[in-house]
C-alpha cells in the first residue's frame, strides 16, 4: 500500500501539511526541476511564487522532504556479477512532527529501460543516525550484451569463459618429496603422487599462497588438500591457514 500518493506532474510538497493549494498550484505551473529549489534561498523562493511571506515556510518544508545521497563503489565479482557498496547519506532536517521516530525507504536499481527490477531493498533510517552515513552492500546481474548502466569508467570484467590451468607432461613426484618419514608413512600405499597431485604439489606444500583446485571427482583432490595442512603442522603451533 502507498499512502499520499500523487501524479508525477505535481510538487512533492503535497504531501505536506500547511501549506496553502494556491501556493502548490504556482509551483506546480513553474518549469524547475524539484532539484533545483534546494538552491533557492527563502527570499528566492518567495519571489518564484509571488508570495514573499510564503518564501520562509516553503524553505522549510523542502529542507524537511525526505533526501538522501547516495555514492555506489562497484566491483566485478565475476563477469556476470557486480558487487555494490552503497552509501547512504541522509541530507534533509528531521522534524519529529513529520517524520516521526523512523523514516522508511525503498532502494531500487533497475536496468536502463526500467523494465527490470534489478535489485530492492527496505532501508528503515532511525532519527538518532541522521547525521551518520549507512552502507548497504548487494550483487547484481550483468546481462549480455552490456547495457549502458554497466559502462564504469576503468571497469575491467574477467574473461567471458577463463581457461581452465593446463594439465603439464611432469614426471610423476615420488612420495619422498614431502622430506619428512612421518608424513611419507601417511602414503605409504603408492610411490608417487598423481599428475593433478605432482602439479599443484609446490605450491601448497613448499608456500602460503592462496590456491583454488578444481579437478574432476576421483582425481586426488583430497590428497592435494592435506598438502598446506601437512605443511602448516610441520611449521608448528603458532602457524594459522584455514583448508576449505
Amino acid at each position: 500500500m502507498i499512502s499520499k500518493r500523487i501524479w508525477s506532474v505535481q510538487t512533492p510538497l503535497r504531501q505536506f501539511h500547511g501549506i496553502p493549494n494556491e501556493i502548490l498550484m504556482r509551483l506546480e505551473k513553474k518549469d524547475l526541476a524539484w532539484e533545483r529549489y534546494y538552491d533557492l534561498s527563502s527570499q528566492e523562493l518567495g519571489e518564484l511564487i509571488r508570495f514573499p511571506k510564503q518564501g520562509r515556510t516553503l524553505h522549510k518544508f523542502i529542507h524537511q522532504f525526505p533526501k538522501l545521497n547516495l555514492a555506489a563503489h562497484v566491483q566485478p565479482i565475476t563477469r556476470s556479477i557486480l558487487r555494490v557498496e552503497l552509501t547512504i547519506t541522509p541530507d534533509f532536517q528531521w522534524e519529529d512532527k513529520v517524520h516521526g521516530y523512523v523514516e522508511p525507504f525503498w532502494v531500487i536499481v533497475e536496468d536502463n529501460d526500467r523494465e527490470r527490477i534489478l535489485h530492492h531493498e527496505y532501508f528503515m533510517l532511525k532519527k538518532q543516525y541522521i547525521n551518520e552515513d549507512h552502507t548497504l552492500n548487494f550483487t547484481v546481474p550483468i546481462y549480455e550484451p552490456l547495457p549502458p548502466q554497466y559502462f564504469i569508467r576503468h571497469l575491467i570484467l574477467p574473461e567471458k569463459y577463463p581457461p581452465p590451468t593446463e594439465l603439464l607432461d611432469l614426471q610423476p613426484l615420488p612420495v619422498t618429496a614431502l622430506r619428512n618419514p612421518a608424513y611419507e608413512a601417511l602414503y605409504q600405499d603408492f610411490k608417487h603422487f598423481n599428475p593433478v597431485q605432482t602439479q599443484v604439489f609446490t605450491v601448497l606444500y613448499n608456500s602460503d599462497d592462496n590456491v583454488l583446485v578444481a579437478a574432476p571427482t576421483a582425481s586426488g583432490k583430497t590428497i592435494c588438500a592435506e598438502f598446506p595442512i601437512l605443511r602448516n603442522h610441520q611449521k608448528g603451533p603458532d602457524s594459522i591457514f584455514r583448508a576449505v
